[in-house]
């Protein structure tokens, strides 16, 4: 069963804060009314935790063994039954714990698992209730287990493109605090104590190993810190906020890399809700909510409402050309002439995967390179800059 954190006024008019067990908000309503606390804000406390969080793997495994057993003849508050005994995570065997008793009171699977929104999303819930209702319920199981599968390959891939070029900037971030830190100090006292007045260059890096002492460091952190939340307070409260979301695709090398992906995971989405029997615009409504980017979202609600007005899929896309090339819009107009849209839509999720797949390749055999040689420089004119100061003192010596 599900926690909330609430919040509640009593009879006396003192406010009162807890946590308690509760299968809705409404059933916690109820709950409070009874001791005589009036409920006024209430939110569902995190399934997850960040030390042990249900990663997709686990929730990959958990619907391979549904569709099995199901496949098998076993009954479905059964076959969740066995897989919680079988499971060692304590969070998601409590979850599972709490959706098979769900089940055996009666509640649909796709209704138990709406309480865990932070496990399972409106994709899944909404792709198990068609398989329910449809009587497909292992199929359903199926086709989530190869979409988190894929999902999870994708998002894999990406991060592994981006590890490299990650760890090669923290390890520059690290030789430039060794030389602000050990080295600018050690040569500015041995100028001092010759007597020596101080290069440009060198006062110019003093200036910089000043400010990474804690007074320093501890300032920085404040007004970077004050910096984001107002930035963040900004975006959030005006129209800020689409416009960065639109703004980042247009970075060079990157934009095209991130909206590809977006629009991958958006296809992928679709493909599948439209696979378990789930109506094109129900499908296109719940893979739109899983968007977080602003910009992309609102193209996709304007998508999804002209299709509901009766517009082609097609027709729609071709009037966003910077999101859907020609070839991606002939597959979908082929799609609909043939009543074969879900495949089609397969096939727009491999062409956009294929093409992410060749930009990862190009950045990581070239970017990476070019970055190297790049902070390369950047640590040998910080090097130069020291040392030669110290070549032009010691000639001055002689």
């Amino acid at each position: 069963m599900p926690s909330y954190y609430w919040k509640g006024i009593d009879l006396t008019g003192c406010i009162q804060k807890g946590v308690a067990h509760a299968s809705s908000i409404p059933a916690l309503h109820n709950f409070l009314m009874q001791q005589d606390i009036a409920l006024l804000q209430a939110s569902q406390k995190k399934t997850t935790s960040i030390f042990r969080p249900i990663r997709t793997n686990l929730k990959v495994q958990l619907f391979r063994q549904l569709a099995t057993l199901l496949d098998a003849g076993v009954y479905l508050d059964d076959a969740l039954s066995i897989i919680h005994e079988q499971t060692r995570h304590t969070a998601f065997k409590k979850v599972l714990q709490d959706c098979a008793a769900d089940v055996v009171n009666g509640l649909p699977l796709y209704s138990a698992l709406e309480k865990y929104a932070d496990v399972f999303d409106p994709i899944t819930i909404q792709l198990i209730a068609a398989g329910q209702q449809g009587s497909n319920l292992a199929q359903a199981f199926s086709l989530l287990a190869d979409y988190h599968e894929r999902r999870d390959q994708f998002r894999k891939q990406l991060r592994s493109a981006a590890f490299l070029p990650c760890i090669t900037l923290l390890f520059f971030a690290v030789v430039c605090v060794v030389i602000f830190v050990a080295i600018v100090p050690m040569f500015t006292a041995m100028f001092f104590s010759l007597g020596q007045e101080l290069p440009e260059s060198t006062k110019r890096l003093q200036a910089i190993s000043n400010m990474l002492t804690f007074k320093g460091l501890l300032g920085f952190g404040f007004l970077s810190f004050v910096t984001f939340f107002v930035i963040k307070k900004i975006i959030f409260k005006t129209n800020m906020g689409g416009i960065f979301d639109s703004s980042i695709f247009k970075v060079p090398l990157f934009g095209r890399l991130l909206l590809e992906s977006k629009i991958t995971y958006f296809l992928q989405a679709c493909s599948l809700l439209m696979h378990g029997g789930v109506p094109i615009v129900i499908a296109l409504e719940n893979a739109r909510i899983n968007v977080t980017n602003t910009y992309l979202h609102k193209i996709f609600k304007t998508i999804q409402t002209e299709v509901d007005k009766g517009k082609s899929l097609s027709s729609v896309m071709h009037n966003y050309p910077a999101l859907f090339s020609s070839d991606i819009i002939a597959l979908i107009r082929v799609g609909e002439e043939s009543a074969t849209l879900n495949a089609m839509i397969d096939k727009a999720v491999h062409v956009y995967r294929a093409n992410v797949g060749r930009k990862l390749h190009v950045l990581t055999t070239v970017f990476q390179p070019l970055l190297m040689i790049f902070l390369g420089f950047m640590i040998m004119a910080l090097i130069l800059s020291v040392y030669i100061p110290i070549f032009d003192l010691s000639y001055a010596i002689h």
